[in-house]
């Protein structure tokens, strides 16, 4: 039987501690010469990437010493920092940004040998060549100082690698566009494709495709297959046929084209939903062969995946049965599929596919076990939003199998804020939502307009509209879900970290809809955000709010830090101390602000974090405190562990 508590006040089966001790990041699984291969993030050894080799046995081993991390820091958010040849493991190494070789047979243990020179030269999104034992990559140039990187596609001719006691020169094959990605050669190993895009474009927007043969390491006779900038281009990938395949989202939603050796391109698909990413991390895969005929791909729609195999050449496509919420990468080696996914009900996970559609279960992130009767399911919700528009999200119940609310009340409502803000929440399990509801909190997570999963017009909303659409869906969001009897319209809290914590700042600055805030590293001053930003995200500005600097005006206008008189709301702030890209000093304002207005304030700093926090204890530390600071301003006790919580005039 259940006990009667107050909503916030229950003790809850799913501690901070869960969200860092047992849980990895898993990405880029692939298969390989009957290996299966991926690599894993490790919060318990400090978010060491490591790559990871499950052998035909099912025996799996660490493939590098522990003194190395792979990590690309190209475009910083990296991506595909991994490859494959025939004995030799080739990775990008975090500390240095270079390449390095590692002989991954099993029982062979040896010292990583550097590839790349040590000279400021970065790479990532590997691609090795088989016919002419090479490499490509896409490369960042920082050796210039003082001027934006230099982006290219270089190649390695690994064949000297063994004549040479000196580091491997690349070779520029690719150069002139401010950003490629994917790198990619046929399977008869004579041409290669790319995408490219230009400063102000962003991927999700407008990207170009290109082939061009490959002779003696070079590329010649360049073609550009699909263009405009009304579209985004996304995953070419060479086909067995020597047809090019790859996504364009030229009809709104992200789907499956080929273009044949003669020059013509077809449409395959005509998914009602996306299958495509924003291309945040190079490398990214939303479908993979499987046979010779068929495509496993991913599709997102109303912000729910769903994985189908569409069939190349009648197009008819087959929707595999499966509880998924969320892909975020497909592979395959023709006859078995390698998909990393997520439920409602499970952190994600690696599952193989064969042709048959027989899924097996390979890696799993967690190995933390929930009982079912805790977990919240979100519910998707369409609501109305501004300008006759409407927005999406996923709203959580409280849920917890011990407890239950105080009759005649209703629940604090968490609107969180995703980050991006060209990127998705889903509905897929995340401890950070439980933590809440599993507490007798009610989430509300909002894909605001911009928000990607609902087609290029919905993406595209969010144009010149950042700091607006994105506060108003999620003001329209806690007044939709107190208007339904869902939440306690006293007790509305809104909470987001880097640009969701942005719109945590507006949304408190320029509005009056929420009770309370919880800013984790928010921009308060977009002005310094242009300035201190790195390559990829320059122009990033000149679509979500206006051209700089001709519109300095506008980011002047939409910047909470220029009107903190206006904040009157109590708020919790985290804040790293090593933070480059968010000023320690922008929180300190606001937090005097609302000190001299006698308004409750807290405010939590890390000496050793950056723009995100990355140690375990700090994380743990931080959620814990949230709690507690919504339990002593709306006056319930929480299960926190949090002994040392400051709050200024409460």
């Amino acid at each position: 039987m259940k006990k009667t508590k107050p909503f916030g006040a229950w003790q809850s089966p799913i501690g901070a501690e869960m969200m860092t001790s047992s849980s990895l990041s898993l990405s880029d699984a692939r298969s390989h010469q009957d290996r299966i291969f991926w690599h894993e993030s490790r919060p318990s050894e400090q978010g060491r990437g490591v790559i990871v080799c499950r052998d035909s046995d099912g025996y799996e081993r660490d493939l590098l010493p522990r003194t190395y991390s792979a990590r690309s820091g190209v475009h910083e958010y990296g991506g595909r920092c991994y490859t494959l040849s025939s004995d030799y493991l080739y990775f990008v190494n975090s500390a240095d940004q270079q390449i390095y070789r590692q002989l991954f047979a099993q029982d062979v243990d040896t010292e990583p040998m550097r590839v790349t020179p040590i000279d400021g030269r970065r790479y990532a999104d590997l691609e090795w060549i088989e016919g002419n034992n090479a490499l490509m990559a896409v490369c960042e140039d920082h050796r210039k100082k003082g001027v934006e990187p230099e982006t290219s596609i270089i190649v390695l001719d690994l064949n000297q690698l063994d004549q040479s006691d000196s580091d491997l020169e690349p070779g520029t094959l690719v150069s002139g566009a401010d950003f490629y990605a994917y790198p990619r050669v046929s399977i008869d190993q004579n041409r290669i494709c790319w995408i490219e895009w230009n400063h102000p474009e962003m991927p999700w927007f407008s990207t170009r495709l290109w082939t061009a043969e490959l002779s003696d390491y070079q590329a010649i006779d360049a073609t550009q297959v699909d263009s405009g900038l009304e579209k985004a281009i996304f995953q070419p990938m060479w086909h067995s046929n020597g047809n090019l395949y790859f996504c364009s989202d030229q009809n709104n939603y992200w789907n499956l084209y080929s273009y044949d050796p003669e020059g013509d391109i077809e449409q395959c698909s005509d998914f009602d939903g996306e299958c495509g990413l924003p291309l945040w991390q190079l490398g990214v895969q939303t479908y993979a062969f499987l046979g010779q005929e068929s495509a496993l791909c991913g599709v997102c729609k109303e912000g729910v995946w769903q994985l189908s195999k569409l069939n190349l050449t009648t197009r008819q496509v087959t929707e595999i049965e499966s509880n998924l919420s969320l892909i975020q990468h497909i592979s395959s080696d023709q006859d078995t599929a390698l998909v990393l996914s997520s439920s409602p009900l499970s952190t994600s996970e690696i599952q193989g596919f064969d042709l048959d559609l027989v899924n097996t279960r390979i890696k799993s992130s967690s190995d933390t076990s929930i009982p079912r009767e805790a977990i919240s399911i979100g519910k998707h919700v369409e609501f109305k939003a501004t300008d006759d528009m409407s927005a999406r999200g996923f709203f959580y119940a409280p849920q917890n199998p011990n407890f239950e609310g105080l009759s005649d009340t209703r629940p604090p409502l968490v609107v969180l804020c995703h980050g991006g803000p060209t990127a998705a929440t889903a509905s897929a399990l995340n401890l950070k939502v439980q933590f809440w509801t599993s507490r007798g909190f009610a989430v509300f997570d909002v894909n605001y307009r911009g928000s990607t999963g609902y087609g290029r017009q919905y993406r595209s909303l969010l144009n010149g509209k950042w700091g607006i659409y994105d506060v108003e869906d999620a003001c329209a969001a806690a007044q939709y879900a107190c208007d339904q009897g869902w939440a306690d319209p006293a007790k509305t809290i809104i909470r987001g970290s880097s640009a969701g914590g942005y719109t945590v700042l507006s949304a408190l600055t320029f509005h009056n809809t929420f009770a309370a805030g919880g800013c984790l590293y928010g921009i308060g001053d977009l002005k310094t955000l242009v300035g201190d930003t790195h390559k990829f995200e320059a122009r990033y500005g000149d679509c979500l709010i206006a051209p700089w600097p001709e519109g300095a005006a506008e980011y002047d206008k939409r910047s909470p830090i220029n009107f903190i008189d206006q904040l009157a709301c109590p708020v919790i702030f985290f804040q790293g101390l090593r933070d480059k890209v968010v000023p320690p000093n922008q929180a300190e304002m606001m937090v005097k602000a609302l000190t001299d207005k006698g308004l409750p304030v807290a405010h939590i700093t890390y000496a050793e974090e950056g723009h995100g926090f990355r140690s375990a204890p700090n994380i743990v530390h931080s959620f814990n405190a949230e709690l507690a600071f919504y339990g002593k301003l709306f006056g319930f006790e929480t299960d926190s562990s949090v002994n040392d919580l400051k709050i200024q005039n409460l």
